[in-house]
């Protein structure tokens, strides 16, 4: 599965700094068409800083999960939108500190995976009855 972690094109000094081993992908989300040209093939997006709306959501159709990280990711993803879409979408708390919120991250990401995998999975065993 191909993953990212947005960050800002500006990053705030507070932003968390260990992405986990994951690709950073610095985007400006509130122009969508571009944003749209950077999120080519992912398909499953981390976030602590940057919005992934419904717009960006509904524009980026590959996608098919997304993480928030920290004490602002509620406001930062629309969940209801993604799961209205039949998207994974998860919410990793940082209050117990950086290090168990990326061990956090990585299993939710793991889980993910494996849940997207029996998925395509399902799919393709339909698609041939």
């Amino acid at each position: 599965m191909s993953v990212a972690w947005l960050i800002p094109l500006e990053p705030a000094a507070s932003a968390p700094r260990a992405r986990a081993g994951l690709r950073e992908l610095a985007v400006d989300t509130r122009d969508v068409e571009a944003s749209a040209e950077l999120l080519a093939g992912l398909e499953i997006l981390v976030t602590s800083e940057v919005p992934v709306d419904a717009r960006l959501l509904g524009r980026c159709r590959w996608i098919r999960a997304v993480v928030g990280v920290g004490p602002r990711a509620a406001g930062l993803v629309d969940r209801a939108f993604a799961e209205s879409r039949g998207l994974l979408s998860a919410i990793v708390d940082t209050g117990s500190g950086e290090a168990a919120a990326l061990e956090v991250l990585v299993a939710t990401l793991t889980r993910m995976e494996r849940q997207l995998r029996v998925y395509d999975d399902i799919a393709e065993t339909w698609e041939g009855t």
